[in-house]
C-alpha cells in the first residue's frame, strides 16, 4: 500500500495515492476529523510528526481511541492541534485494539480544545448554529446553554462574549464550525418615488423577511450603495407588500441622497 490516503477512498474524492493533501500544513486537522466523522468512516488515522506517531481510531465515524507522544485520548489530539505539522494517512477498516471511548468527532475535538488556550472569535457579528444533534454530546453548562440561546436569537457574538467563559465557548464552537457567520444577501433594487412613507426607505416585505431571518432580529436601517457614484447612504427602512425589486424613497430622502428615480442601487441591512 502506498503511503498517504487510500486510493479511491470516498472520504477524499479526487485525492488518490500520495499527494500534497496528506500534509497537515495544508489540511486542517479538525476539518479532516470532521470529514471522516461525518462520513461515518471506520479505520485508523495516523499522523506522522517525526519522531512522534499519533493514531486515532474511528468506528462508523465515532472516535474509539487515540494515542501518541505518550498521551492518550483528547490530550493526544490537543498535542496535535498545538503543533499541527507532519503527514497523515487513513487506513480504512482498521479497528482500535483497545477502545477507550465512544464519542462523536465533535465531542472529542471539543474536549481537546478545552485543554488549549481558547481560540479567538472568527467574526464579531451574528452567528448561525449547526443542527442540534451536533451539540448533543458536548458537556455544556447551563450558562453556556444560555449563551447558545443568545446566538440562536441573533445576538452579536461580540456582545455575547462578555465573560471569559462565554468568549472561550464561542471561540471553540466557531473553530469547530458549529457556529458559522450569518450572511445577509445584498439586493439590487431600482429607486422609485413614494409619497406614502414618512422619512423612511421602503423595501418589499419578502426581501425584508429574508434579511430579518438571516440577521435574527428586526431591521431598522439599510445601507444603500449608489452604483452610479459609489456613495453609500444609511437610511431608516420599513417593509411593504408587493413592491417587487424596488427601493421606494420619499422626496426628502431623494434630495438628501442625490438619488434619482430609475437609479440602480445595492441594498443590505445596516
Amino acid at each position: 500500500m502506498e503511503e498517504g490516503v487510500h486510493r479511491g477512498d470516498p472520504a477524499f474524492p479526487g485525492r488518490p495515492g500520495v499527494s500534497a493533501s496528506n500534509a497537515l500544513e495544508t489540511f486542517d486537522v479538525i476539518d479532516l476529523l470532521a470529514l471522516l466523522g461525518s462520513g461515518k468512516k471506520t479505520g485508523a488515522l495516523r499522523i506522522d510528526r517525526e519522531p512522534e506517531l499519533f493514531t486515532l481510531w474511528l468506528a462508523d465515524g465515532r472516535v474509539r481511541h487515540m494515542e501518541g507522544a505518550g498521551l492518550q485520548g483528547a490530550a493526544a489530539l490537543a498535542e496535535v492541534l498545538r503543533d499541527p505539522r507532519g503527514r497523515f494517512q487513513f487506513e480504512t477498516g482498521e479497528l482500535a485494539p483497545e477502545p477507550s471511548t465512544d464519542q462523536s468527532h465533535d465531542a472529542f475535538t471539543y474536549e481537546a480544545l478545552t485543554l488549549l488556550p481558547p481560540p479567538p472569535l472568527k467574526f464579531p457579528g451574528a452567528g448561525r448554529l449547526e443542527p442540534p444533534d451536533r451539540f448533543a454530546e458536548l458537556p455544556l453548562s447551563l450558562y453556556e446553554q444560555e449563551v447558545l440561546r443568545g446566538v440562536a436569537e441573533g445576538q452579536l457574538l461580540s456582545d455575547l462574549a462578555r465573560t471569559p467563559e462565554a468568549s472561550a465557548l464561542l471561540g471553540r464552537l466557531s473553530r469547530l464550525r458549529l457556529i458559522t457567520e450569518r450572511r445577509t444577501r445584498v439586493a439590487r433594487l431600482v429607486v422609485q418615488v413614494t409619497r406614502r412613507s414618512n422619512g423612511a426607505a421602503v423595501v418589499d416585505e419578502t426581501i425584508y423577511r429574508r434579511w430579518r431571518d438571516a440577521v435574527g432580529n428586526n431591521i431598522e436601517q439599510v445601507q444603500v450603495r449608489d452604483e452610479r457614484s459609489g456613495k453609500v447612504h444609511q437610511l431608516p427602512v420599513r417593509a411593504s407588500p408587493d413592491i417587487g425589486p424596488s427601493l421606494r424613497l420619499p422626496p426628502e430622502l431623494l434630495i438628501h441622497t442625490g438619488l434619482r428615480a430609475g437609479d440602480a442601487v445595492l441594498v443590505r441591512p445596516a
